[in-house]
């Protein structure tokens, strides 16, 4: 039986006023557009059996973390990437197993 890729249960809702990630087994995360202070990549050692790069949207009231196989990621990174002061180079750490310290 093939497994399923776990990043794929997990997806991406965007609306005007913000953006959310569901996930069956887990709480909703949304964050609002004008709240979000900061944008990160997260990288960790929990693949492949787990999600391992993560982009975490962090507002003062929470934030939203999304994991780069959840369905409309690729969306959601082009959205923010246009946010001003985004590194856009960023993304080639999503195929490296390098992880920055």
């Amino acid at each position: 039986m093939a497994r399923v890729n776990p990043e794929e249960e997990y997806s991406v809702v965007m609306t005007q006023a913000g953006v959310a990630c569901e996930h069956p087994r887990r709480k909703r995360e949304f964050v609002t557009w004008d709240e979000m202070r900061e944008i990160r990549l997260v990288t960790t050692d929990d693949g492949p059996l787990l999600p391992d790069v993560w982009l975490l949207l962090v507002s003062r009231q929470g934030g939203c973390s999304v994991p780069q196989d959840a369905v409309g990621y690729d969306e959601l990174y082009d959205r923010v990437s246009r946010f001003p002061g985004f590194n856009k180079e960023l993304r080639q750490w999503l195929t490296s197993t390098f992880q920055p310290r």
